[in-house]
């Protein structure tokens, strides 16, 4: 029995006990496990504005420092002011606001080395009037090419490495002189950018939307070239195709590539599907006319399709451009049409349990990866378990040996499974899920 007691603290006393172990027991656990649930949600809001940059910086520009290989140091030196004049009218003329790359990356707290500060330090970054989906970075280049001295200009995605753009000027004598290797008039590179750039922004911006299928990478059989002629006629190719072909960028790798790391760390880089690697110096350097051998190979299992390659390229100083030759046009149109995404995966070859497909990696098929089809009452699951190049001879249904196919093991329909089915990507979400829901692939079904 409880006796009544005049002090109204005593008197209150058990019943202040008993809520106050109430409040320990029950409700300070749940507010505990709240603040806890909200610092997590914040720390994971954090983590996933540092890793994905934020649409505001959707539209930078970089601009790299000049690519100037095949000269030696003198030159540098005796043209040390033009450079510089050219590249700060690059940079007027395409950035705004533009600012160094490591401060840049300082006001972002971005972490450096004091060698990435230094790299960083060689890049200038500004915002862009054009409306692009991923930052993008220009490439200067001055090579030699002859007695011509040839400046290009290209356009990279940053997050892909995709060459959106590129343009050349030849600069003759007597704005270049050959001997001395010096401008005596840089203002001609200057006016050719700024009639250029309205047509190269524009077709960057409109490459960058489209939809990629099948990127080549040109590269010298050398690297560095046995002459630097080499490296100018392979980046003067490379731009000639640009309007036929979408392209790797082979220009400013170590810059890029750091971009890229700071950029877009958590994003895979796009791969070429194709290689072609040239070998300049199989007749005349002097030109008009350069021949060229290559080697055209897959660019994921490096396997050589064509060691035969050859063809002789003219330079038209007229329209400033080296012409592709017609047999190298026509292949890489060919081997469009055999990687196009917009074709599904097709049985070539029944083995037992195993189909043999026509797309491989380049296609963007990786192990383990699930596929399906439904044709009315035929139901047929399988899943990829490896892949095969040219050394099987399995042509495809237009006649031509397969370069990378894959091969699946068929888990469901093994005996409802023919030649020419066409499989598409399972969209069954993996772990299925608890409770269980009626999933994408079995949406016909009961």
């Amino acid at each position: 029995m409880i006796k009544y007691c005049a002090d109204p603290q005593q008197r209150f006393k058990p019943y202040i006990a008993m809520a106050s172990f109430f409040w320990k027991q029950f409700f300070s656990k749940i507010f505990g496990r709240l603040i806890a649930t909200r610092t997590l949600l914040l720390s994971l809001l954090s983590l996933i504005g540092s890793t994905f940059p934020s649409p505001s910086h959707a539209a930078d520009i970089i601009l790299l420092p000049w690519q100037l290989q095949g000269w030696d140091a003198e030159f540098t030196l005796r043209n040390r002011d033009a450079l510089r004049q050219i590249h700060q009218e690059l940079e007027r003329s395409y950035l705004q606001a533009p600012q160094p790359f490591d401060k840049w990356l300082k006001d972002k707290q971005r972490p450096l080395s004091l060698n990435q500060s230094r790299r960083a330090a060689t890049l200038t970054i500004g915002s862009a009037s054009e409306a692009f989906a991923n930052t993008v970075y220009l490439v200067p280049r001055l090579c030699p090419l002859g007695e011509l001295a040839v400046f290009g200009l290209q356009w990279v995605d940053a997050r892909t490495q995709r060459l959106l753009a590129a343009t050349q000027v030849f600069v003759d004598a007597p704005s270049w002189q050959a001997k001395q290797r010096s401008f005596t008039n840089a203002r001609l590179l200057i006016d050719s950018i700024a009639t250029r750039r309205e047509q190269l922004s524009q077709g960057a911006l409109a490459t960058q939307r489209q939809k990629l299928s099948h990127a080549v990478k040109l590269q010298l059989l050398t690297e560095g070239g046995r002459r630097a002629d080499e490296d100018c006629l392979t980046m003067l190719l490379s731009h000639d195709l640009l309007a036929e072909q979408e392209q790797i960028a082979s220009l400013g790798n170590l810059e890029g590539t750091f971009v890229r790391e700071q950029l877009f760390a958590d994003d895979k880089p796009l791969r070429a599907t194709r290689t072609l690697t040239l070998d300049w110096g199989y007749g005349s350097m002097k030109g008009p006319n350069y021949a060229f051998q290559g080697r055209w190979a897959e660019g994921v299992l490096g396997g050589s399709i064509d060691t035969r390659l050859s063809g002789l390229a003219p330079l038209n100083r007229k329209d400033q451009r080296l012409e592709a030759p017609p047999t190298l046009t026509a292949m890489l149109k060919e081997t469009q049409t055999m990687l196009r995404l917009s074709d599904r995966p097709e049985v070539v070859r029944i083995d037992r349990a195993w189909a043999y497909l026509d797309r491989g990696r380049a296609y963007g098929l990786d192990m383990d990866d699930r596929l399906y089809f439904e044709e009315g009452p035929r139901v047929v699951k399988a899943h990829v378990v490896a892949f095969f190049g040219p050394s099987l001879g399995i042509k495809n249904a237009a006649g031509q040996i397969i370069q990378e196919g894959a091969i699946v093991y068929v888990r469901k329909g093994q005996r409802a499974i023919r030649v020419g089915d066409r499989f598409d990507f399972d969209p069954t979400q993996f772990p299925t899920p608890w409770p269980p829901v009626k999933q994408p692939s079995l949406s016909a079904k009961p």
